[in-house]
């Protein structure tokens, strides 16, 4: 000052890192499907929009949405937060519709008609032309129900036609 006086003082700061996050991160489920979610780095965590996974404040919980969304998750350490952003992409299953159950004579062939998905698998194979297309010729004697499974964008439905041979 103007009188040749001089005083030190110190100050510590503190830097509180913040929380290292690391997520599951982007994931795609099929529609109907839960999708385990995870989050590691710090103490405690937020989920948002919370109505979309089963615990808002767990670091595991499952998504439970319908439609594709984009959730959030706050990472807190010692009153510093990081923000994680992961888009979850849920596809649609296949619209898959076979015929009816039905009754056929002996001898008698008939085209088992399905529609709704990219690529199809018949089981059992017995008694079909072609297990492995959408709609497979029956040429068979004897009764039986059939399960097709349809695929479109590695999401599967399964559907079922019971082939009844009438005496």
């Amino acid at each position: 000052d103007n009188n040749g006086c001089s005083n030190v003082d110190s100050v510590t700061i503190f830097v509180k890192p913040f929380p290292a996050l690391v997520s599951s991160g982007n994931s795609s489920i099929c529609a109907d499907s839960t999708l385990s979610l995870s989050v590691a780095g710090a103490t405690t965590y937020s989920w948002s929009p919370a109505n979309l996974v089963s615990n808002a404040s767990s670091a595991n919980p499952n998504f439970t949405g319908t439609q594709s969304a984009e959730l959030y998750v706050t990472g807190t350490t010692n009153g510093c937060s990081k923000k994680d952003t992961l888009n979850i992409i849920v596809k649609p299953l296949p619209q898959l519709q076979t015929i009816a159950d039905t009754i056929i004579c002996k001898q008698q062939n008939i085209l088992l008609t399905t529609t709704g998905a990219n690529t199809y698998s018949w089981s059992p194979a017995l008694q079909l032309n072609n297990p492995n297309i959408a709609s497979p010729t029956f040429t068979g004697n004897v009764s039986q129900k059939y399960y097709v499974t349809g695929f479109v964008a590695g999401c599967s439905k399964t559907d079922s036609v019971e082939v009844t041979i009438h005496n």
